[in-house]
């Protein structure tokens, strides 16, 4: 009822976290809650008696946490995201339910579409129904919007936008009327009012430093109310027109009578939410239509979500003390329990019960241990997509780094001196760029031989390039048939020596190195480009050669570790002959025992041995399953060989199978005494015992005589052993150190090829850039005039046409000036000839002759007036004609027609014209239109002309009518000359211009030939420095095939 005091209608949790935007629609009745992507948007519907969830929409892919959310029209919720992006969200259909199978998907009417905008806007404010947004942006700008009707993929474009809007783009409050009215409360603490794109008023409100404005709505009477961040609510009078929040006239009246209260009041106590809540969608909620005694039938334990609390159901005195008792029950097991946890957390480890046991809500233990089972496994995927992740970049690393070389970088270690190091050189294996080294060898072969076969062209070379039989024994071209003699031992030397020599000095003509150029003969720069390939493939060859002999001295050290290995063998089998021995020399110095270091394992980088391993190996269920089958296989074969003994497995991890004494391998000091020697005394001895005593005293000084002179040649031995031990150490040490200088100088070596590349490299580089810049440069201009070209062309063709249009006139006017005399004569009629000669005369007349009377008549006067007046008429007509094309005909013609009917005024005629002599005496500038000064020539114009005067003029036999006939068709001849003067200076006028038109035009014609001169020969030079071709090429195919490589 309105009159009840407010109640709680509806009490859920929606969202996992705090709720990132609320928005209640236009009527009030819809309000719509947004999380962030996993919650999505939840939709609530109320009513006057009641609210319930109707359902849930989710959001478009990727659209991440909801920013703000605002309502466009009554079905229509726009929701901003962080990416730049709008969700349009329709809700579901009124009076709809969510199906909590579906995670309260609502499906009835739902639909979401999303638009992209410039910027990511952080709040946002419907206007009515109208379908238009305002936003606030991230920088700092105030925009509206309207949505489209349907989903769209481009940005979506503002329709104005205000920037800098703001100082602070901070997410704060936006209210928008349809009537394009904005309230802004930004996070700068103003709060301004719009119309449009202008500020109408704006006002600080809230403090800056501490956050600004966080929200604003608009109140009845023209109140806009904000809440800030520094704590404060402050009321703002503005105009109204905004979208008003409406009171329920219970809680008006509620406040009226209750009064307001303070704000050092105390504030009702209200429940703290539970953490432990389960959420929304969790839930099966309680329908509306099933009474609550079905419903706690139905499923008990279930919890409602739905309170529908009536004003008129309150709690009885009965069921307050129930409650009561229930609490108090409630809060003493509750401190039992916590006792018994207590007691249980003070008692000893081993009589000490695990805390989940304690736990009595089982179920709520079963949902703890469900969550440690989530998060292990979760934590497993972690570490599974980190491994992975780690084991991609290590064969991505692996297949382009290590498989890509042919030979892998190691060293070899020195025995003693663990410090002399000497690495090897680590190269890749061939690709294209040796492919294409080996084809530039090859023509830089051809050259080489071209010149040798040039430098010989005029005798016989002493020895021949290109015989391919240079390479066979002497034995295939057949003996002389005398019989060679035997050659000494000098002679087989020197032999020897020459075909080394001869050896080496073939090897390193086909090598690289021997076809680089002479430094100061690296032009033009396609030498540079060879001197560079070679050098590469030179540096390659250099090492190359330097790795083979680096394999060399591996197996050396090899060589030298086995043989140590047999010398320490015999040296520990000696002293355990000599063992107990006192006149030895050895003084039981423990022998030098090789070992192999990391580096000069050739796979060590790469490879991973299980003892590396420190934590334990997490094998998947394929791996864990083929790992148990092959433990359970050997230990099937070990039982089968009855070898599982774990005293015998022990014995021969530790000992290697066996267990070594003092007294092994030591020999006896004298030879064994009989058994009766050891049981009788000597003085107990028979005859026969005397004797057989004597002979083995005998033999027993032999053995100890024999025993001796082995001890002392083992002994021997042993120091001869432990000397080679020890010269086979330092001469290893020697050879190493050796070596070593040989990488030494070897990196000098490549250093100073590497140097002569770099500087070859710069050479073609600061080249190709000058040539290129040249190019560019050439290219830029042509490209530059042929703009110009083009559109002095189009120019061109374009004032072409005002001249043919001037020229059609001028052709039109002359051929009308010629057909005047025809007309004026064919209007005389039948005449007298000599009066049409006398006619014909003065209608040609333009200069009155000399006469000794001049009359002042009026006829006279009036005569003079038309002759001025025909003359301002072609004046005007010319001046028509040259401002043609900047006004109008009409406003010409009338200018035209006021100067003819103007009335004379001869003084007023001769005072502008002194006043235009003066005024270009005057000026300094005085026809400066362009151009040299020399050139400013006025042309000549005509004599004015003179009207006749039928006092003089007219004879007695010329008639009236004649006489009419003759001052009406001069006239009209004097105007259509005056015309036709008037279009011949236009004419000139324009041909002059067409002429520097043209002028202009050729000009740049000629310009851009001599540009493609330019380039064209540009390219030329450059290709002729980029080739030579000053050697000719005369070596047969034949000859060049012997050197392919």
């Amino acid at each position: 009822s309105r009159g009840a005091a407010p109640r709680l209608l509806l009490r859920v949790r929606l969202t996992v976290a705090a709720p990132d935007a609320l928005a209640m629609s236009p009527s009030g009745t819809r309000l719509a809650v947004a999380g962030d992507e996993k919650d999505g948007c939840w939709f609530v519907e109320t009513d006057s008696d009641g609210a319930r969830v109707v359902g849930r929409v989710a959001y478009p892919i990727n659209f991440g946490r909801a920013v703000a959310a605002c309502w466009t029209c009554e079905d229509q919720l726009l929701v901003a995201g962080p990416n730049a992006t709008v969700a349009v969200v329709v809700p579901p259909a009124r009076g709809a339910a969510g199906d909590p199978a579906d995670a309260w998907a609502a499906r009835a009417g739902a639909e979401v579409r999303s638009a992209k905008v410039e910027l990511p806007l952080v709040a946002v404010a419907g206007a009515g129904d109208s379908g238009e947004f305002a936003a606030i942006a991230a920088d700092r700008s105030v925009r509206t919007y309207v949505l489209p009707a349907s989903g769209i993929t481009d940005t979506l474009k503002p329709r104005w936008t205000a920037p800098a809007g703001v100082r602070k783009a901070a997410i704060g409050g936006l209210v928008a009327a349809g009537d394009g009215r904005l309230a802004v409360a930004a996070g700068d603490g103003v709060v301004s009012t719009w119309s449009g794109e202008k500020v109408a008023s704006s006002v600080a409100a809230h403090d800056s430093e501490l956050g600004g404005a966080g929200a604003v709505v608009a109140c009845p009477g023209g109140r806009l109310v904000t809440a800030g961040r520094d704590g404060a609510v402050v009321v703002v009078a503005a105009d109204a027109g905004f979208p008003e929040v409406e009171v329920d006239g219970a809680l008006a009246e509620a406040a009226k009578r209750d009064g307001a209260r303070r704000r050092n009041a105390p504030v009702g106590s209200e429940p703290a939410d539970d953490p432990t809540e389960p959420v929304f969608k969790d839930q099966r909620p309680a329908d509306d239509g099933v009474p609550e005694k079905e419903e706690e039938g139905k499923g008990e334990g279930k919890e409602a979500v739905v309170v529908a609390a009536d004003a008129d159901e309150e709690d009885t005195p009965e069921a307050a003390a129930a409650k009561t008792a229930t609490l108090e029950k409630v809060r003493a097991l509750r401190a039992r329990l916590e006792e018994t946890i207590k007691r249980n957390e003070e008692a000893d480890e081993l009589e000490r019960i695990p805390r989940e046991d304690l736990l009595i809500d089982e179920k709520f233990r079963d949902e703890l241990i469900a969550e440690g089972y989530e998060r292990v496994a979760a934590a497993k995927e972690v570490l599974a997509r980190e491994t992975l992740y780690t084991d991609y970049l290590g064969a991505k690393i692996k297949k382009e780094c290590w498989d890509t070389m042919a030979t892998h970088g190691s060293a070899v270690v020195g025995f003693k001196d663990t410090d002399l190091v000497v690495y090897n050189y680590p190269l890749m294996v061939e690709d294209k760029r040796a492919e294409l080294a080996k084809g530039v060898a090859f023509l830089r072969r051809m050259e080489v031989a071209e010149q040798e076969y040039l430098a010989d062209q005029g005798g016989i070379p002493t020895e021949d390039l290109f015989d391919l039989r240079v390479d066979l024994p002497a034995s295939a071209g057949g003996g002389d048939g005398k019989k060679k003699k035997k050659k000494t031992e000098e002679e087989e030397e020197e032999e020897a020596a020459a075909a080394a020599a001869a050896a080496a000095a073939k090897a390193k003509s086909s090598s690289y190195e021997s076809l680089l150029y002479d430094i100061f003969k690296v032009y033009p720069p396609r030498r540079k480009i060879t001197q560079m390939v070679m050098l590469q493939m030179a540096t390659r060859e250099i090492r190359r050669a330097f790795n083979a002999d680096y394999d060399h001295m591996v197996g050396v050290k090899n060589g030298y570790m086995d043989r140590l290995g047999d010398l320490n063998i015999r040296i520990g089998d000696i002293r355990r002959e000599l063992k107990g021995w006192t006149d030895t020399t050895d003084d039981g110095a423990p022998v030098f025992v090789p070992t192999i270091e990391l580096v000069e394992i050739e796979n060590a980088p790469v490879t991973v041995k299980d003892s590396e391993i420190k934590s334990q190996r997490w094998l998947s269920t394929e791996e864990r399953a083929k790992k148990d089958a092959e433990d359970a296989a050997e230990a099937a074969r070990l039982a089968a060989r009855g070898a599982n003994d774990p005293s015998e497995r022990a014995l021969k991890d530790m000992m290697g199978g066996q267990l070594e004494n003092d007294e092994a391998g030591k020999q006896a000091e004298e030879l064994p005494k009989p058994d009766w020697m050891l049981e009788t005394e000597p003085e107990d001895y028979s005859d026969e015992q005397k004797k057989l005593a004597r002979e083995y005293d005998k033999k027993n000084k032999v053995y100890q005589e024999n025993l001796l002179k082995k001890r002392r040649l083992l002994d021997a031995e042993l120091r001869k052993t432990r000397q080679e031990a020890a010269n086979i150490v330092k001469t290893w040490d020697q050879e190493l150190a050796e070596f070593s200088a040989r990488r030494c100088d070897t990196d000098a070596r490549l250093a100073q090829m590497e140097a002569w590349l770099v500087v070859c490299a710069n050479e073609v580089e600061v080249g190709a850039d000058d040539d290129v810049r040249i190019e560019l440069e050439l290219s830029e201009e042509f490209r530059d005039v042929t703009e110009k070209k083009a559109e002095s062309a189009a120019a061109v063709a374009e004032f072409q046409t005002v001249v043919d249009a001037a020229q059609k006139r001028l052709d039109a006017c002359v051929e009308q000036d010629k057909k005047l005399e025809a007309n004026f004569i064919r209007a005389l009629g039948d005449i007298d000839e000599d009066v049409i000669k006398k006619l014909l005369n003065l209608y040609k007349r333009r200069k009155n002759p000399a006469r000794k009377d001049k009359t002042t008549s009026r006829a006279s006067q009036s005569l003079r007036a038309a002759g001025r007046r025909v003359s301002r008429a072609g004046a005007a007509l010319r001046a028509a004609d040259k401002l043609k094309s900047s006004k109008g005909s009409d406003s010409l013609a009338a200018a035209a027609a006021a100067m003819i009917a103007k009335a004379p005024d001869a003084e007023a005629d001769a005072g502008a014209a002194d006043n235009v002599v003066l005024a270009s005496r005057l000026d300094p500038f005085h026809g400066a239109v362009g151009g040299p000064a020399a050139e400013l020539k006025h042309k000549p114009r005509p004599p004015p002309v003179e009207p006749l005067d039928p006092n003089f003029d007219r004879s007695e036999d010329i008639r009236e009518k004649d006489w009419e006939k003759l001052v009406e068709h001069r006239e009209k001849k004097i105007e259509k000359e005056a015309e036709l003067r008037g279009i011949k200076e236009d004419m000139d006028e324009i041909q002059s211009y067409m002429f520097k038109l043209t002028e202009k035009d050729t000009v740049l014609q000629a310009r851009i030939d001599e540009l493609e001169g330019k380039i064209e020969a540009h390219a030329g030079a450059r290709f002729a420095r980029m080739y030579d071709f000053l050697v000719p090429i005369t070596v047969r195919q034949g000859l060049a095939e012997a050197i392919v490589p």
